[in-house]
């Protein structure tokens, strides 16, 4: 449902992404596909790689390891990318 958070598929050893939907849709010329437009959260690790666009920043941005950080993220997936 819109305004669920939902596991992503991910690859390899990586923990599943973490992502709100935003909205859930199909296109007229392929109605049988589901789409879905969602919100990035952010681990650690990603929190650092963008922080460093601002490397002044950089150091002070830290998650902890379960924390999550919603970010302003967003794109299109195909529904069957979900995993929960």
């Amino acid at each position: 449902a819109v305004g669920s958070d939902v596991y992503l598929e991910s690859p390899g050893d990586v923990p599943p992404y973490v992502a709100r939907l935003l909205e859930i849709y199909a296109y007229k010329f392929a109605a049988d596909e589901v789409y879905f437009n969602a919100r990035w959260y952010y681990r650690d690790d990603d929190v650092r790689e963008y922080g460093m666009r601002d490397k002044a920043r950089a150091a002070a941005l830290r998650a902890h390891e379960h924390e999550l950080y919603m970010s302003l993220h967003d794109e299109e997936n195909h529904v069957d990318t979900v995993l929960r």
